[in-house]
């Protein structure tokens, strides 16, 4: 089943592997846990999580009845985020995006988390994260941004000081509710600001680019900026420039998603 043309291996780990099941419409991933503790359990969360339907957290399915499967894993089916992890798309430096672009995910991350009644802290360091385009150390203690002129930019880092630094007390972080109405009024004051709210892919491109519209203080040349992890070969083609279509931010295991 497994060398099936329609059954696409696209990630593995520890507990187990996931499959994009192409013969679907639309595709949808299993996921294959090999190590499950107890199977009893995960199946009374799974009815749990298929309940949840919202618009910004990854839809939980029922296994296809046509579906067959020969090995005896915990099986999971989910909805399938085309555009992969949102982690992967900050240190990509074929893509480029705009402050515009982080409020809007911003507001469907804290959306979902509102839902869920969930707390903000990690949901800002995401923030911070696409703000920066680097992944966050957990050996920093305080959250520090790149200087920027725009007092507009500075209010949205102060939104996420507020929600994920850890020199707050917990109960005078942000909820999801409170980042909610910041997120509002940020849409608000950017809404005549003439940046991209689409992500949009450079294929040309080799060096990553801060958001648009960070206003830095220190002008830095952006095409210094280059991940660690990013392996030049000279092969990349012309031209190329593209739009990915939307913005929309979907939640689960602690991963955010773009549809």
């Amino acid at each position: 089943m497994k060398d099936h043309p329609s059954i696409k291996l696209i990630g593995s780990g520890g507990f187990g592997s996931v499959f994009l099941l192409k013969q679907y419409n639309p595709p949808m991933v299993m996921k294959e846990n090999d190590h499950c503790p107890n199977s009893f359990d995960q199946q009374q969360e799974l009815k749990i999580l298929k309940d949840l339907m919202h618009e910004n957290i990854v839809k939980y399915l029922d296994q296809p009845i046509d579906f067959e499967w020969k090995k005896n894993g915990n099986l999971i089916f989910m909805e399938y985020c085309e555009k992969g992890a949102l982690k992967h798309v900050i240190t990509n430096v074929q893509i480029n995006y705009s402050i515009a672009t982080i409020i809007a995910w911003g507001r469907d991350i804290f959306k979902a988390l509102n839902f869920y009644k969930s707390d903000v802290y990690g949901a800002g360091l995401v923030l911070w994260e696409v703000i920066e385009r680097k992944h966050f150390s957990t050996e920093v203690e305080t959250i520090c941004f790149s200087p920027s002129d725009c007092l507009k930019v500075e209010k949205l880092q102060n939104l996420i000081i507020w929600c994920s630094c850890s020199k707050i007390d917990i109960e005078k972080r942000a909820t999801a509710v409170q980042a909610l109405e910041k997120i509002a009024y940020l849409e608000k004051i950017f809404a005549h600001c003439d940046y991209l709210v689409p992500p949009e892919i450079r294929r040309n491109q080799i060096w990553l680019r801060k958001p648009e519209g960070l206003k830095l203080a220190r002008k830095e040349e952006e095409s210094s900026i280059l991940p660690p992890d990013v392996v030049l070969d000279g092969s990349i083609s012309k031209g190329s420039r593209q739009h990915l279509i939307g913005v929309g931010s979907k939640i689960t295991n602690g991963l955010i998603w773009q549809k």
